[in-house]
C-alpha cells in the first residue's frame, strides 16, 4: 500500500502516461500564462467598469474622454504628447493634495492650540464650508489620478492577454515529445532479478541479457 502523502514510484516504460504529468496523464507541465491570463482579465474588466462608471456619473475629464472615444491605438507622436501630459498632470496632483493635506494638519494644529481646556474633542470643531470644499477637491483629485492610471494601465492589459493567448496557442499546437525512458517500478525490477539470478556485485539489480 503506498501512502498518499509520499511520492509515488515511477510510472512502468510502457503504461499509460508518464511521471512528468498532473494526474499520470503524460501531459505538458502546467504553464504559468494560463494561471496569469484570468488574473489579467479580471484587472482588465474592472478598470473598464471603473473607468464606466466615471463616465456615468460624468466624472471624466476632456482629454480622458477623448481617449476613451478614439477607436484603435494612437500613433506614436500622439501616444508620446499624452503621456507626457498626464505625466505632468500626476506630478500637479500630488502637489495640490499635499497642499490640502498641509492645510488641514494647520487647522487641527490652531484648532488644539486655541482649544479651552475642558473640551473633549477640540479637533472635532464644527465643519466649515472650506473644509467641505477642501474634501470634495481632494476627492475629486484622487479620482482623476485613478483615471488617468486605469487609462495608463488598459493598453497593457490588452497587450499582455494578446501575449499570454498567443502563447496559449503556440503551446496547444507544439507537438508533445515522446515520453522518457522512466525507471522501472521496484516490483518489476524485483521480477527481473528474481529471473535473472539476484544482484550483481555492485549490489543492483541483475537484469538479464537476450
Amino acid at each position: 500500500v503506498v501512502s498518499r502523502t509520499r511520492t509515488p514510484p515511477p510510472v512502468v516504460v510502457g503504461g499509460e502516461g508518464s511521471s512528468g504529468g498532473s494526474g499520470g496523464g503524460g501531459g505538458p507541465p502546467s504553464d504559468p500564462g494560463a494561471a496569469r491570463l484570468p488574473i489579467v482579465a479580471e484587472a482588465a474588466e474592472n478598470t473598464e467598469l471603473f473607468l464606466a462608471m466615471c463616465e456615468r456619473h460624468d466624472l471624466l475629464s476632456k482629454e480622458s474622454r477623448e481617449t476613451r472615444e478614439r477607436e484603435g491605438a494612437a500613433n506614436q507622436a500622439t501616444a508620446r504628447a499624452e503621456k507626457v501630459a498626464r505625466f505632468k498632470r500626476d506630478k500637479a496632483i500630488r502637489l495640490l493634495i499635499e497642499e490640502l493635506e498641509l492645510g488641514r494638519r494647520r487647522r487641527r494644529e490652531d484648532a488644539l492650540a486655541n482649544a479651552d481646556w475642558d473640551d473633549e474633542d477640540p479637533e472635532c470643531a464644527d465643519v466649515t464650508p472650506q473644509d467641505e470644499e477642501e474634501e470634495r477637491q481632494r476627492w475629486m483629485l484622487l479620482l482623476e489620478d485613478a483615471v488617468q492610471k486605469s487609462l495608463d494601465a488598459q493598453p497593457q492589459y490588452a497587450l499582455e492577454m494578446e501575449m499570454l493567448r498567443n502563447r496559449e496557442a503556440l503551446s496547444a499546437a507544439r507537438p508533445q515529445p515522446p515520453p522518457r525512458q522512466q525507471q522501472q517500478a521496484p516490483q518489476v525490477i524485483g521480477q527481473l532479478g528474481s529471473a535473472g539470478g539476484g544482484r550483481n556485485d555492485a549490489g543492483g539489480v541483475a537484469i538479464p541479457r537476450e
